[in-house]
């Protein structure tokens, strides 16, 4: 790949990305955003096309960015952040008895409406990193205002009502 072939690649993802979040700010629609490592070996590439083309239709032909080394980008839209890591722990299943290969690091954030691209990329970037760090928790994911994994335990909430023990939370399910 030319230098050119990057930089228009680049450019290209980068309208892709603020396209994403424009749609989700006009129809005021929830967004999340999804990051994913997988290992491409590419002595192996039918069988990693087979695996791109089941993500492709059990998302509904949502977009796949790919990020550089072995990072990919999803932005899944009109759906909330549990439904999404739902949908994500099903197809990772789905992938490893299908394909036997795992998906093992992956971070999921919302979008907010006080995001900006930077903001947005850099929370689900550090999601994945914790999924990554973390030896229990495959899909780690969170909001702008606070985190917690897929165990379901919710003790990373305890901060929130620690601080106002009045409030009251609507949306949350196991």
């Amino acid at each position: 790949m030319t230098n050119q072939s990057i930089i228009i690649n680049n450019v290209v993802n980068q309208a892709f990305i603020h396209s994403q979040l424009q749609r989700s700010r006009d129809f005021s629609t929830p967004m999340c955003a999804v990051k994913f490592e997988l290992r491409f070996d590419p002595r192996e590439g039918a069988r990693y096309q087979k695996v791109f083309s089941f993500i492709y239709s059990y998302l509904n032909f949502t977009p796949i960015i790919y990020e550089g080394g072995n990072s990919y980008l999803l932005f899944i839209h009109e759906s909330k952040i549990h439904t999404v890591v739902s949908t994500l722990k099903n197809m990772f299943t789905s992938i490893k008895i299908k394909y036997n290969l795992s998906i093992e690091t992956v971070g999921v954030t919302n979008y907010d409406d006080e995001d900006d691209v930077n903001s947005l990329l850099e929370r689900v970037h550090r999601f994945m990193l914790k999924s990554k760090l973390s030896r229990s928790n495959t899909i780690y994911y969170g909001t702008r205002y606070f985190d917690y994994s897929h165990n379901g335990n919710f003790e990373n909430l305890n901060h929130v009502f620690t601080q106002s023990p009045e409030m009251t939370v609507y949306g949350f399910y196991k």
